[in-house]
């Protein structure tokens, strides 16, 4: 996945944590728990870093060791 798009889906997740915080709080939810459950997401996604396979699909031998 190239970088644009996940920088693109973290700053969406990020916007729809922080309306889900704004809709929390407008809903009566007490100001610490939005605040920890939509600082908890935007942390995870931040922390995301997914890894690159690397697959080697030219040898197609068996590893008969």
């Amino acid at each position: 996945m190239s970088k644009g798009v996940l920088w693109t889906i973290k700053i969406a997740v990020i916007f729809v944590a922080l309306v889900i915080i704004v809709i929390a709080k407008e809903a009566g939810v007490p100001i610490i728990v939005a605040n920890l459950i939509g600082l908890g997401i935007i942390f995870a996604v931040w922390k995301y870093k997914p890894e690159e396979t690397k697959e080697n699909n030219d040898n197609n031998q068996l590893d008969k060791s």
